[in-house]
């Protein structure tokens, strides 16, 4: 059974008050893990303030230091963090980003309140980042290269490109342009690209489920063709485009042992090699 940490060095002559107080900021600097997450909250908060981020100590405070946040925070029980940023030159969006500890992991959420569906998050092994000497005692910092690119390509990058589209100005990624405009890029790229695109995150994921990118994309590739009320236009797609590659088939092997193997096979289509549909069959 794991042994808790004593609290004997406290003096108990002392009034119950500071008795109590005294041990509580003993068992927060000598718990481990304690310890090791308050160095990743801090690693986190620094990677921010790296990227123009500023840290505020409420959504209308003043700026404050990683340092004063961390030791602020020590008053309070809960191990969430909820911390309140700006980015460099955009004062008046402030934004939230709040960290929660799921046992070894951290789940961190970033959301802006002026921008109610833009919210980000994502979940990361602490103990990856964080080395833990052999006597239980976190030690160093590791893998800062791969959090660091991580966080910029979920977090960092996202909010930035939300709050520079917001204020109509340029942003060099696709989370923060307008769908429509994202539809008209999509629409430079074959079908299954489109769907690589929407399984990088929960936006562009939307993006590309959305019936109206599809019903552009099926005027691109079949222009005047219509569809039942009851079938979505990804549906259409599918199947115009099964029905172009049976015609190619049967007009190849019509007569010949080749189309006549194949032909039993429910999903030979996804057998034709090269197709930029075949991920989608």
């Amino acid at each position: 059974m794991e042994e808790k940490y004593s609290i004997s060095l406290v003096n108990k002559e002392l009034p119950p008050q500071f008795r109590q107080t005294v041990s509580a900021i003993i068992d927060t600097l000598i718990n481990p893990e304690c310890l090791k997450w308050d160095l990743f909250i801090a690693l986190l908060l620094i990677i921010m303030k790296e990227n123009n981020f500023h840290l505020l100590k409420t959504t209308e405070g003043n700026a404050i230091s990683v340092e004063d946040y961390i030791l602020n925070r020590k008053t309070i029980r809960s191990t969430i963090r909820e911390t309140v940023f700006v980015l460099d030159g955009f004062q008046s969006m402030p934004f939230k980003v709040i960290i929660c500890p799921l046992n070894d992991l951290a789940l961190i959420i970033a959301t802006i309140p002026d921008m109610h569906i833009e919210t980000y998050t994502h979940c990361v092994k602490i103990n990856r980042y964080i080395n833990i000497s052999t006597l239980g005692i976190p030690s160093d910092y590791i893998n800062l290269k791969e959090l660091i690119t991580i966080l910029g390509d979920r977090i960092v990058n996202p909010i930035k490109g939300s709050i520079l589209n917001y204020h109509k100005y340029p942003s060099p990624n696709l989370f923060g342009l307008p769908d429509d405009i994202v539809h008209k890029i999509l629409l430079y790229l074959a079908v299954k690209d489109v769907l690589y695109v929407g399984e990088t995150c929960k936006k562009l994921y939307r993006i590309v489920k959305e019936d109206r990118l599809w019903y552009r994309i099926c005027n691109r590739d079949f222009p005047g063709e219509n569809k039942d009320e009851a079938d979505s236009w990804f549906d259409v797609y599918i199947k115009l485009y099964v029905s172009e590659r049976n015609e190619i088939w049967k007009n190849r092997y019509y007569g010949t042992s080749g189309y006549r193997e194949c032909s039993h096979i429910s999903d030979y289509m996804r057998r034709i090699s090269n197709s930029r549909w075949e991920v989608i069959l």
